[in-house]
């Protein structure tokens, strides 16, 4: 009978033969080193010399640290970006001296959420500090990779965290969406004229209009109108962007700003043979909400549902409560659905996305204006969609605090 050479017994013999042969080589790599160690007095110095020269080429900060965050390692562009001397930093001293704040220059980051320390306790994560440097007027922003340095067994005995100052890009964005901002608003200003001059010769105001004349400028007063929403969108979402936006945050019947939603679409559903559909639970709790700016975001994304269902098609919006302390509302459609490649850029800015325009000429601004909307109002928004299969937007909105 021919053996079977994926038997137990096989691999296991297999798998030792592995094992035995790694920890020799091991045994030989160690023996080496320490030989060479032995014999060269200069080896021990060489390595150290190595080692800094490696950290201080790197122009991101590095500070190693043991568990109880006592500096064992740095090189001087840490020194630099945290702006004091860091040879005699001890943890108590970094409390007092460091003070790290959220990327909105105010909210001071409690000591057990700072990176470092989060590190410390086995979690790898990423963060966006501002830290007031005391030899940089404005201060700057860094971007912080803290990770834990664990042993074989997975026991965390130190942590290594990597400073990278992103202050001079995070000016230059700044800088572009102001200009951005800036000639977008001239550029609104000059549709407005122009849709109401538009307005003007389809009223016979300059004389009489043919009908092909009057298709020509329906037409025209169409695009138009396109180009003045996309502008407007801009206008506010540099205003968000900024914190220029002021909110009126008022305790809001969900169920009725829907409705306030529904009747405003009526006529494009009714015209475009679609069904509408509503469907809410009794007694949901009021939400604490921006009425205006809430409203733009369900006839935002009415309005994307209602362009790409096709006639005949539905749209569903639902409306319930949910025990975790939020409101859930959802928009659905059975229109021709989103890639699962597209989906990811859904809610980004013009200046994020490779194109700026989509298939249908759709910027997608409206969707990230709505976004920045709901971060304002610590809500969330998700999609769940596939290519032929309709799309669902889901908005978690915080009930009003009693």
């Amino acid at each position: 009978m021919k053996r079977n050479d994926s038997s137990p017994k096989i691999l296991a013999e297999t798998a030792s033969a592995d094992l035995a042969r790694r920890h020799d080589n091991f045994l030989k790599k160690t023996k080496k080193y320490v030989e060479k160690f032995s014999s060269d007095d200069n080896f021990l110095e060489r390595q150290v010399a190595l080692l800094t020269t490696v950290l201080e080429s790197i122009p991101d900060g590095i500070l190693v640290t043991d568990n109880d965050m006592n500096l064992l390692l740095y090189n001087a562009a840490a020194e630099d970006l945290v702006g004091i001397e860091l040879s005699s930093m001890t943890p108590q001293r970094w409390r007092r001296e460091v003070r790290l704040y959220e990327a909105d220059k105010v909210t001071e980051i409690p000591t057990d959420q700072e990176p470092g320390f989060r590190a410390s306790k086995g979690i790898a994560n990423e963060k966006t500090v501002f830290h007031r440097n005391p030899k940089v007027l404005e201060g700057l922003l860094i971007r912080v990779n803290a990770a834990p340095i664990k042993d074989w067994t997975g026991t965390t005995y130190g942590t290594i965290s990597i400073f990278h100052d992103i202050s001079e890009r995070i000016r230059l964005i700044q800088q572009r969406d102001t200009i951005a901002a800036i000639v977008t608003h001239d550029v609104k200003n000059h549709l407005i004229s122009e849709y109401q001059f538009l307005e003007l010769l389809l009223a016979g105001e300059c004389g009489p209009v043919t009908a092909e004349q009057e298709e020509l400028l329906h037409l025209l007063q169409s695009d138009s109108l396109r180009h003045l929403q996309m502008t407007q969108s801009l206008v506010e979402i540099y205003r968000y962007d900024v914190g220029a936006e002021v909110l009126k945050f008022e305790n809001v019947q969900i169920e009725s700003l829907i409705n306030d939603c529904i009747e405003a679409v009526k006529p494009a559903v009714v015209a475009k043979g679609l069904h509408l559909n509503t469907e809410m639970a009794n007694s949901i709790r009021k939400i604490n909400a921006d009425k205006r700016a809430l409203r733009h975001v369900f006839l935002n994304l009415l309005g994307n549902a209602i362009k790409y269902t096709p006639p005949g098609g539905s749209i569903k919006i639902e409306a319930q409560d949910e025990n975790i302390g939020n409101v859930l509302v959802t928009i659905s459609d059975t229109g021709e659905g989103i890639p699962e490649a597209d989906q990811n850029l859904l809610f980004k800015n013009v200046f994020e996305k490779q194109d700026l325009l989509d298939a249908s000429g759709s910027t997608g601004l409206g969707l990230y204006l709505c976004r920045r909307i709901l971060q304002a109002h610590n809500a969330q928004i998700s999609c769940s969609s596939a290519t032929g299969s309709g799309t669902i937007f889901s908005i978690r909105l915080p009930v009003a605090k009693s």
